[in-house]
């Protein structure tokens, strides 16, 4: 269900579901089996056969790591078999090698409230969703990547972030748009983690899960981390849109920066290319 594939994603791959869930469920990350639900049974690093008699009668959810898009409702175990080996089969093409564009959240695709994560302050920038649809057409694959540091100071929790985020995605949904990913960093920037951008290990995770060529990748976003971020992870390039902090930095910013007025026009900078 869509649903459940949006909360899929913005967990980057462990169960998130609403807490009125009451059936059992399966997520496949990788050769890494979870199973959730009421008296359900976890397993970790499973590679071998399921044991039938174990989960006989229990309706189950299959979904691949990165392969949101092609989650299923599989029914009774014994469709398990055949519905694993059509998603294997599906993940052999969707993680080959692939660009994607990287996107930076608020201030990008959405206004930038100050530690923005309440529903009610939700706001799509103008731009957002016919660039994102036309790079989307062109073949390039979408995760966003966003420092969270509001997090780490207390002003949110997780699940705070979470809610907004898959709120983001079923707007973007409902316009045909896919996200692939979304890695954030929690930390505050004094904790010295080697997530938090422009350190480059949330893309470094992005394309080992998903399947990038960095060096095909460009990241867009407003704020002078993203465009070092794309310098320190070898990516192709980096767009500063100026619908965020980027119009205050662009003097920071070198003039080999392409600078783009929102996303839609970052969209026809990537595309020229």
């Amino acid at each position: 269900p869509t649903r459940l594939r949006r909360r899929i994603a913005v967990a980057s791959g462990r169960w998130n579901g609403p807490p009125d869930r009451t059936f059992s469920t399966v997520l496949v990350l990788g050769r890494h089996i979870l199973v959730s639900g009421p008296g359900a049974v976890s397993l970790t690093a499973h590679s071998g056969p399921l044991s039938r008699s174990a989960y006989a009668g229990r309706n189950l959810i299959v979904g691949l790591r990165g392969i949101f898009s092609y989650c299923m409702e599989v029914g009774r175990l014994n469709a398990w078999m055949g519905a694993l080996d059509k998603m294997s089969s599906m993940s052999e093409t969707k993680t080959a090698r692939r660009r994607f564009v990287l996107l930076d959240r608020d201030g990008t695709l959405v206004r930038d409230s100050g530690y923005t994560h309440r529903i009610e302050d939700y706001e799509r920038l103008p731009g957002v969703v016919e660039g994102l649809q036309r790079l989307q057409a062109a073949g390039y694959a979408l995760a966003i990547i966003t420092n969270q540091s509001g997090i780490g100071r207390g002003y949110f929790d997780e699940q705070a972030f979470h809610d907004f985020q898959a709120h983001l995605l079923a707007d973007l949904s409902s316009f045909g748009i896919s996200i692939e990913g979304v890695y954030f960093c929690p930390h505050r920037p004094d904790e010295g983690c080697a997530c938090r951008k422009p350190e480059p290990a949330m893309l470094e995770q992005m394309s080992r899960e998903l399947g990038a060529d960095l060096e095909q990748c460009w990241v867009i976003g407003d704020g002078l981390g993203d465009v070092l971020l794309a310098e320190r992870a070898g990516c192709r390039g980096a767009i500063l849109v100026t619908t965020g902090l980027g119009g205050k930095l662009s003097e920071q910013v070198g003039p080999e920066v392409p600078r783009a007025a929102d996303l839609s026009q970052a969209a026809d900078i990537i595309l020229a290319e």
